[in-house]
């Protein structure tokens, strides 16, 4: 058994690829790790090429490598900056629908004192009772909002491992050109047919669905508090 030291605040749960991240990078120390109990050379010798079985695992579990990409693109009459922080902050229940196949999201409840920073943490709830869990792993501000989902009850649990969403925005003449791509991590054969008729028949739907209504409330949300300031700052 290990515990693990110096994750006070930090999680240490959830998809490999967030453990490793949260050993390496919490309060920007890498934690120690003590054992609760000595251990004989066999299990030693056994431990130690575990440990190489998991990193040769966590390797092919990068997000880089994850076995589908999908990614959606659109123009926003919107900065870049406030569009990207429009996106973090909005309540999922105003954009994800839902649609024929993947129902829509009534509620979210945080897992962290506050959404919105990395490392925080909710629960999603869909409409049919299932839930998931979605946790932050990189913001830069006016650039790139990157997260992790896993933990899914529906039934795309039996091919997908987890799955990384990344919204980047970038400057145009008239506001902001957004891309939103999600990479699912699958759990192999026998399940590799199932994962992408979920991903092609079920997601990319929803997720083209999620786009046009974030596009269409952004819009409206950011002009009319745009309209707001200039109308504050009067004339001249």
């Amino acid at each position: 058994m290990v515990t693990i030291e110096g994750l006070a605040g930090c999680h240490a749960d959830g998809p490999l690829y967030l453990r490793r991240r949260a050993l390496a990078t919490c309060r920007g120390r890498a934690p120690t790790l003590r054992r609760s109990r000595a251990r004989s050379p066999a299990a030693s010798s056994f431990a130690s090429s575990s440990s190489a079985r998991r990193r040769l695992y966590d390797a092919s579990s990068s997000p880089r490598l994850a076995l589908l990409a999908r990614a959606l693109e659109a123009d926003v009459p919107v900065a870049p900056e406030p569009l990207l922080r429009w996106i973090v902050d909005v309540p999922l229940e105003r954009v994800l629908l839902g649609t024929e196949t993947i129902p829509a999201v009534i509620r979210t409840d945080p897992l962290s004192s506050q959404w919105g920073a990395v490392g925080t943490r909710r629960r999603v709830v869909f409409r049919d009772g299932d839930t998931a869990l979605e946790q932050i792993d990189h913001l830069e501000a006016g650039s790139q909002f990157r997260y992790v989902v896993w933990n899914s009850t529906n039934d795309g649990r039996r091919a997908v491992r987890y799955a990384v969403g990344e919204f980047r925005v970038s400057p145009t003449a008239t506001g902001a050109h957004l891309v939103w791509t999600y990479r699912f991590r699958g759990r192999g054969w026998p399940t590799d047919r199932f994962l992408r008729r979920f991903v092609e028949r079920d997601y990319r739907p929803f997720m083209r669905a999620a786009m046009e209504r974030m596009r269409l409330e952004a819009t409206r949300d950011l002009g009319r508090a745009a309209d707001a300031l200039s109308s504050s700052a009067g004339p001249g």
